[in-house]
């Protein structure tokens, strides 16, 4: 189910307000494809119960690297978030879909550039100054990732064999596409939407066919009562159930549909993605405390409910019913720490 809905405000150094960020909705002259108007969107999304509560306006510490936000001839209708000074050091992938399926560039720039400023290259749909008409589909992060693969740079040394997807609302719905289907991705995040990994014809039936060959690790995000977008629970279940050895991951917090990407340099949601993006791509274990550890991981002190399968430390089931150890990036089993189990239905 594709959910059409998406933004509030861009972060940038200072918070500008929706009049000065997004115009009025408008027909393209060129095209006549009808452009959004992106602030009247936002606008008709609740917050969440949780949205003014104090430690949402915690920050994660800034990422080590400057970031530069441009084009490429390279990266064509699209924006790239390009982190400076890495030297020889490898760096990761990450092919980021928009809310609505929108084309522009710089539509979540505080939240991504502060994804790359932690060692990711991120790429965008969309030019970084101007709303594009029309709409984006799987495809665009797959060819994202080809582009990516393909390029032919001195400016950084990216990591071919780390790839991370990323959607927000429609964006999610992509995201989940091209992880079933492309197999060179080795983690997606999948946010505020999704909802298509089943059919819904007489009861929710998962799509066996569809997730048979899915193997990236996915984390799944929701804002809550108020968030708007289709369930993920069904997705999560179903993922589960289908690769039960396969790390998958979901975790709330009552923001609302838009939790925190238009906040100063994304909130508490980038700090989810980039402690997911460390502890799956990167093999960190300071990222792996953020999920891992019962009530004293990370995310339990941030505020964030959540459960999860196959982690490090879960019980899993192999197809003759025996249990088996979770993920693992090849730490010794005192590394390995109990996951806290929180589920709240919403």
């Amino acid at each position: 189910m594709v959910v059409l809905s998406f933004i509030r405000t861009v972060a940038t150094a200072s918070l500008l307000t929706k009049s000065l960020v997004f115009g009025q909705g408008s027909n393209d002259t060129n095209g006549g494809d009808f452009i959004p108007d992106l602030g009247g969107i936002a606008a008709s999304f609740p917050d969440g119960v949780d949205s003014d509560k104090p430690f949402l306006a915690t920050e994660l510490a800034r990422g080590q690297y400057k970031v530069k936000i441009r084009t490429d001839p390279a990266f064509p209708n699209r924006t790239i978030y390009v982190p400076q000074g890495t030297g020889n050091k490898k760096i990761p992938i990450f092919a980021w879909e928009n809310g609505i399926c929108y084309k522009y560039g710089r539509m979540y720039a505080g939240f991504l550039e502060e994804i790359a400023s932690h060692g990711y290259f991120a790429v965008a749909p969309g030019n970084p100054f101007l709303q594009s008409p029309g709409f984006t589909s799987s495809a665009w992060q797959i060819a994202s990732i080809d582009y990516a693969l393909e390029w032919n740079t001195t400016e950084i040394k990216l990591d071919r064999s780390k790839i991370g997807i990323g959607g927000h609302s429609c964006g999610a719905t992509e995201t989940a596409n091209t992880a079933a289907k492309d197999k060179r991705v080795k983690t997606a995040i999948i946010a505020n939407g999704a909802d298509n990994f089943g059919s819904r014809s007489g009861g929710f039936e998962c799509d066996e066919a569809k997730l048979k060959n899915y193997r990236a690790p996915t984390l799944w995000v929701h804002g809550g009562p108020t968030d708007g977008a289709g369930p993920i629970n069904e997705d999560y279940e179903c993922l589960k159930r289908l690769q039960p050895k396969l790390p998958n991951a979901k975790a709330v917090v009552n923001t609302g549909h838009l939790m925190t990407y238009f906040d100063r340099r994304g909130g508490i949601t980038a700090e989810l993605f980039v402690n997911w993006l460390d502890y799956i791509l990167k093999g960190s274990e300071d990222a792996a405390k953020y999920f891992l550890g019962g009530e004293d991981s990370g995310a339990a002190e941030r505020g964030w409910e959540y459960e999860s399968n196959a982690l490090e430390g879960d019980d899993v089931e192999d197809e003759d019913g025996d249990e088996d150890e979770g993920y693992s990036h090849g730490h010794g089993d005192e590394d390995k720490l109990p996951v806290r189990r929180v589920f709240r239905k919403f």
